[in-house]
């Protein structure tokens, strides 16, 4: 992997910041907390950060990633791998306070290569050839503080650590697997046994079914045979049924034909009756009594409203003489005045009235007004000469005035009385004429009532004395009761031979002679035929009946035991198919049996000896890891031109070897520390890493190292970029410069990082 170009918005320190890298040694460099180490983090952040969490990949937390006041980021980082150019982008957001990535995707040649995090992750690991990325920032990236972790932990640590890279700590996944397995064997197994010993009762069973459904077939068999035989008797009583049901109906419509004909008969005679009653009675008078009829409610209500009339009348003149006394107790005498001179009278009394209400009103005006003129002070002028008053002139006016009032309400007391007299003059004049017009309305409806009446009763003589010699003066004479009864009879009589007229009718168009005469023969033949009388042929139907509805419900009985039957059939059936499914299954599994635990001893072999950190493959796999280990840095120190090389021990623990001796890691200068450092990451780099080692970042390499120690390194960085494409070293030191192929500044100004290219 080569990286090309690390684009930042918003990141740390880094408003804006754009870096490209060359082939060779790239050299970030500025003083400490100017943001150089950001950029390396960038790379973290957008690549490992995305699928691993450890803290030698990125820090711990992205809710410090953005710049203050940011509320989104991105970082862009652009690499090469064979051939192909890739370009990662994470977006980053600010979210109620908490930072989170709102996307990331990996673009091939410009085209998009996978989206979001699973997919990320998965082509990242194909592409770059680590199992893990977690191997990276132990390997070829090296952040601030990180670069000699690996030589300064314990020798229990490093193989821990080294084991995890390699993957191998998964053999402890496996034989816990193999242990899970072999449990669930031995389930399995305990299971089969049981099943074993099932085995036997189920072929007991199976043979137990295998009877039962033998016997049930030729009870079905027996059920098949009983059911044809009540389907014979069945049809056979059924014809029996056929024919007495319809001689039944032969028969009943046979018996309504006969008692419509005797119904006619009957009808007929009861016309002839009628029309004898009818010649005994005065059926000449039937329009003179329908005119009588009409007359006498009209009368009769006549008389009732000519009563109510007269009663009304009296009442009239009573009150009539009532308000002509009250008339002539204040000086009238309207009894002798008719309604004209009445009314004459009545407009002269309103007139007066009128001229009363007018003097009244101008003597209520002057009172008022002389009022007025009591209420005069000192202050206010004569209302007559306009001179000022004076109090003896003021109480002189008031003296008058009051005098004055006094007379004029005196006249008005006069007029109001005069007032109220004209008042109920008025009131009973104009009810005297109401009543004398009431009295008049009273005549004109007597009028009419006595001219219904006297109609009523010239009727009633005519009647009375043409058909009853009753000569009738009142309406209390007429025979009416008569009349009415004779009236009602006729008109009883002419309804019942109508009535019998259309019963006969009716009866005729419901009447057929010739079925009439057919049914009669026929019926006669038949029960001939069936040696019966008509009385026998209920009771016989009613027997058959009987008989069918008994060989029915038998039939349905059979029917009902046979499906019974073959559902038991069918359930056996099914039980024997599934009980020698279950017994072959058994047979089977107890074949397995054997097998099965034979894979048990062989599974506990593997878990016991062969996996696991103790398994013989452990062992052999960590023993090949760490002599390619010790192979591998003792051939980097070599390239470099070292004078000691290391021998790795069983347990990982990093011998130092000079010149024949053994010697503690402790024993090397800060120099040579930090080389070995580098040795150490190259060469799990080259053990771990399928690709060719091509990129190698250093952050801050020289740390805490004095200037000798400082230039052996960066010599040391010299002669690796003599081995590999691509060296990105960040770092205070200027003396790097005198190596670099390619220089970026960085400096801060405020709380921003700025980045310039050399």
């Amino acid at each position: 992997m080569i990286i090309r170009g690390v684009e930042l918005k918003n990141i740390l320190s880094h408003e804006y910041t754009k870096v490209t890298f060359d082939y060779g040694v790239n050299v970030i460099v500025g003083p400490n907390g100017s943001g150089k180490s950001s950029i390396i983090d960038s790379i973290l952040i957008a690549t490992i950060g995305v699928c691993e969490k450890a803290r030698e990949v990125s820090r711990s937390t992205l809710d410090n990633i953005l710049r203050v006041g940011s509320t989104n980021g991105l970082v862009r980082i652009e690499f090469e791998i064979g051939g192909s150019k890739y370009t990662i982008e994470r977006v980053l957001e600010r979210v109620d306070g908490s930072v989170r990535s709102k996307s990331i995707e990996l673009r091939k040649d410009e085209k998009i290569e996978a989206v979001g995090v699973n997919d990320v992750c998965r082509r990242l690991r194909e592409i770059l050839g680590v199992r893990d990325l977690i191997v990276l920032p132990s390997t070829l990236i090296s952040r601030q503080g990180y670069l000699s972790y690996l030589i300064d932990m314990t020798p229990s640590e490093r193989g821990e650590r080294i084991l995890e890279l390699a993957g191998l700590s998964r053999l402890e996944e496996v034989r816990d697997n193999i242990k899970t397995a072999i449990k669930t064997l031995e389930r399995e197994v305990a299971r089969l046994e049981e099943k074993k010993n099932q085995l036997e009762e189920k072929r007991r069973r199976l043979r137990e079914a295998s009877r039962e459904v033998e016997e049930l077939e030729n009870r079905l068999e027996a059920s098949r045979v009983k059911c044809e035989s009540l389907d014979n008797e069945i049809r056979n009583v059924k014809v029996e049924l056929d024919n007495l049901e319809r001689l039944s109906r032969s028969i009943g419509e046979l018996k309504r034909l006969e008692e419509l004909k005797l119904a006619i008969d009957r009808e007929k005679q009861a016309i002839l009756e009628y029309e004898s009653r009818l010649e005994s009675l005065p059926v000449s008078i039937i329009n003179l009594l329908e005119e009588l009829k009409d007359k006498y409610e009209k009368a009769r209500d006549c008389s009732l409203r000519l009563k109510r009339l007269n009663e009304k009348e009296v009442d009239i003149k009573s009150r009539i003489e009532k308000y002509i006394r009250e008339a002539e107790r204040l000086g009238l005498k309207p009894e002798k005045l008719d309604a004209k001179q009445l009314n004459e009278v009545l407009d002269s009394v309103k007139k007066s009235l009128e001229e009363v209400n007018d003097k009244i009103r101008i003597l209520n005006y002057e009172v008022s007004v002389r009022s007025n003129m009591l209420n005069l002070s000192i202050e206010d002028k004569c209302p007559y000469c306009g001179a000022p008053l004076t109090r003896d002139r003021i109480e002189h006016i008031k003296s008058e005035h009051t005098a004055k009032i006094r007379e004029l309400e005196a006249k008005i007391r006069e007029f109001r009385a005069e007032k109220e007299k004209l008042d109920s003059i008025v009131k009973y004049l104009e009810a005297i004429n109401r009543g004398l017009e009431d009295l008049s309305k009273v005549f004109e409806e007597k009028a009419d009532y006595e001219s219904c009446i006297n109609e009523y009763l010239r009727l009633c003589s005519e009647i009375g004395e043409k058909h009853y010699n009753i000569r009738v003066e009142s309406i209390q004479e007429c025979p009416i009761e008569s009349i009415k009864r004779d009236y009602n009879l006729i008109q009883r009589l002419r309804g019942e031979i109508e009535s019998s007229s259309r019963r006969i009718e009716e009866y005729k168009s419901r009447f057929n002679e010739d079925l009439y005469k057919y049914l009669r023969d026929e019926v006669a033949r038949e029960l001939d035929k069936l040696s019966l009388s008509i009385d026998m042929v209920d009771s016989r139907l009613e027997s058959a009946r009987r008989r069918y509805d008994k060989l029915i419900d038998e039939k349905s009985r059979v029917c009902s035991e046979m499906a019974r039957i073959e559902g038991e059939i069918s359930r056996l059936k099914e039980e024997i198919a599934r009980l020698e499914n279950e017994i072959n299954e058994l047979e089977k599994a107890t074949v397995k049996l054997d097998l099965k635990r034979r894979i048990i001893n062989v599974l506990g072999i593997l878990a016991n000896n062969i996996y696991g950190r103790d398994g013989l493959v452990a062992k052999t796999l960590i023993e090949r890891l760490r002599a390619s280990f010790e192979e591998e840095v003792n051939s980097i120190l070599r390239l470099l031109g070292r004078d000691f090389s290391i021998r790795v021990g069983s347990n990982f623990k990093i011998i130092v070897m000079r010149a024949g001796q053994e010697l503690a890691i402790e024993s090397l200068s800060g120099g040579e520390k930090t080389m070995l450092s580098i040795a150490s990451r190259l060469a799990l780099a080259q053990i771990l890493i399928d690709n060719p080692i091509r990129t190698l970042i250093l952050d801050e390499p020289t740390e805490f190292l004095d200037e000798n120690a400082r230039k052996q390194v960066f010599e040391i960085i010299g002669k690796i970029a003599g081995q590999i494409d691509q060296v990105i070293v960040v770092t205070h030191d200027t003396e790097v410069e005198e190596i670099a192929s390619k220089t970026i500044r960085v400096s801060k100004i405020g709380d921003k990082s700025i980045v310039e290219e050399e």
